[in-house]
């Protein structure tokens, strides 16, 4: 499935038009959430303003792959082309009853069925969550099981962008802080994160360099009780329910309140007041935010991307209490065509040091290339 060079009517590229669409999907979908006897006891105990931004992005980035099916297929019958329809199975949505209305009420055809591609997707999550089980296993059997606790108030750092001194780093900030480097903890979400920009022999040389603390999720684990939430849990499991969609919706509110749980154990006990994560996709960013929100902490993001007007596609990436921007420009377009809940936007210029030596060196070896070739003009080729 591609797009090529189709646009709408208005000439913009089609691709936009999916992201328009899955936005107006997660608002019905949402909507319908709100007034669920579910989502008003989970609203009780959880800030609302993250619990919306939770369910909308959870809605968003399934109605996503649809959405492209969908905005082609309109595309093919408006301009009468003689090529195959995509096919729109609503299966995997998360409430299939609220999908199934809207497009009932949009007039847009779907199957609502069990087929190849249903089951090829969940043979690979079942196969993920058996891969996961496994490998924690044979780690507690290699090693000892670790609940590490922490006294001092941290700072926490999931590491994401690398701490090479001369590019992004996830540590750029700490020298010259006059923060003491033993209340950080950088923690790796992934094995793959370690083997990520280098190779992991070279990385945790230059993390030692920092005296930084380290620790990698998948080593730590604490299986203790949070009382609040086994209360919740409780409350929704005895919830007398007697429709598919609210039942739907309860299997996910669970689901959410295991993720809280792990990471308001992981701040709790690490004692990690302020959070310093860039991960953007997915609804994790937002179960962090809420745990971190039930031990008063906070959280601090950047922007890393450009955000289009009206683009939609940056729907609860950045669900942060303190958030950087570059310039005027990008907070604007930030706070009014992005949907996301800040307590404080700064405006803060670019935050990484462009002018290390290293860098300095490489420059002048670009400068002196041109010059030896005599290269009469440059092509600039930018990223947004």
């Amino acid at each position: 499935m591609n797009y090529l060079d189709k646009r709408d009517g208005n000439g913009l590229l089609l691709g936009y038009s999916a992201f328009e669409l899955a936005n107006r999907i997660s608002i019905y979908c949402f909507e319908k959430t709100k007034k669920t006897k579910v989502y008003n006891i989970l609203k009780q105990v959880f800030e609302n303003d993250y619990l919306e931004i939770y369910f909308k992005k959870l809605y968003y980035e399934h109605a996503i792959p649809l959405a492209h099916k969908m905005v082609i297929n309109d595309w093919k019958i408006k301009n009468k082309s003689n090529s195959r329809l995509h096919k729109i199975n609503i299966k995997l949505f998360p409430v299939e009853k609220y999908l199934h209305d809207f497009l009932i009420l949009n007039k847009i055809n779907f199957e609502n069925k069990i087929d190849i591609s249903v089951i090829k997707r969940k043979l690979y999550e079942f196969a993920r969550i058996i891969k996961f089980y496994l490998k924690k296993k044979k780690y507690k059997i290699l090693k000892k099981k670790k609940i590490l606790e922490n006294s001092n108030e941290s700072i926490g750092v999931s590491f994401s962008e690398g701490i090479h001194p001369d590019k992004r780093s996830d540590l750029f900030w700490l020298k010259n802080s006059s923060i003491e480097p033993n209340d950080v903890i950088l923690y790796f979400d992934f094995h793959a994160s370690l083997d990520k920009f280098e190779k992991k022999e070279d990385l945790l040389k230059k993390i030692k360099k920092f005296n930084v603390k380290t620790l990698r999720l998948w080593e730590w684990e604490d299986n203790s009780k949070v009382s609040f939430l086994e209360e919740l849990s409780t409350k929704l499991r005895k919830l007398s329910i007697s429709t598919k969609d609210e039942r739907s919706l309860n299997k996910i509110s669970l689901k959410l309140i295991n993720k809280i749980k792990f990471w308001y154990l992981f701040f709790k006990k690490l004692n990690i007041k302020i959070l310093l994560d860039h991960y953007e996709t997915g609804t994790e960013n937002i179960a962090k935010q809420l745990a971190l929100h039930k031990l008063d902490g906070c959280s601090i993001g950047k922007l890393r991307s450009h955000i289009g007007e009206n683009s939609y596609d940056f729907l609860g990436f950045y669900p942060n209490d303190i958030f950087f921007v570059p310039s005027k420009d990008s907070a604007r377009r930030l706070v009014h065509h992005s949907f996301n809940k800040f307590q404080n936007v700064i405006i803060n210029g670019f935050p990484f040091n462009l002018s290390t030596k290293n860098n300095e060196i490489e420059v002048n070896k670009i400068k002196k290339f041109f010059d030896e070739n005599n290269k009469k003009f440059i092509v600039l080729l930018l990223d947004s």
